[in-house]
């Protein structure tokens, strides 16, 4: 039987971690009800869709199995450093491509969507796919997301047990 460790979640590391696993679930709430009569968000585009399913998905995975070995007394590791580093740059990215097709700012329409746009606001329908809002609630959270695993980062970088230099 192994021994629950509930010290380590006293650490700045765990609640860290403990933020981040709230702002996943609470990203992934918003991707998966977001869309119109509660269907999946589409993100602007089915690359950014892809994308962002993926980061948010692959990391409310990964995260609960980072806490997990916190709690049988395990330390940070390099690969926690680059989970961290590449979660930062995901969050941050997926957060930014969002906000920016919200803005309307990104993306170019093809022929076949202008057409379905056109025809949807012929028959008095609505052209978006999304409820309003969702998108730049999913933008903030992500880059909100981002910025806490960066910080995470630097806490794990500065961790005693952790050492960055080859003997």
């Amino acid at each position: 039987m192994v021994a629950m460790n509930t010290i380590r979640f006293r650490t700045i590391a765990a609640v860290l971690k403990i933020i981040e696993l709230v702002i996943i679930l609470a990203l992934l709430m918003v991707i998966r009800f977001g869309g119109k009569d509660g269907n999946p968000m589409f993100l602007g585009s089915v690359d950014a869709t892809f994308f962002g399913y993926g980061t948010v998905v692959g990391f409310s995975c990964v995260v609960p199995a980072v806490l997990v070995t916190y709690c049988v007394g395990g330390d940070p590791s390099h690969v926690e450093l680059l989970l961290n580093c590449l979660g930062g740059v995901m969050f941050c990215a997926l957060g930014s491509v969002a906000v920016l097709f919200d803005q309307g700012s990104l993306g170019d329409k093809k022929n076949m969507e202008k057409l379905l746009t056109s025809v949807l606001e012929n028959l008095g329908a609505s052209t978006s796919f999304n409820e309003g809002g969702t998108l730049l609630a999913v933008g903030i959270l992500s880059i909100l997301a981002g910025f806490v695993f960066l910080a995470d980062l630097g806490f794990i970088a500065n961790h005693p047990k952790l050492c960055l230099r080859t003997k």
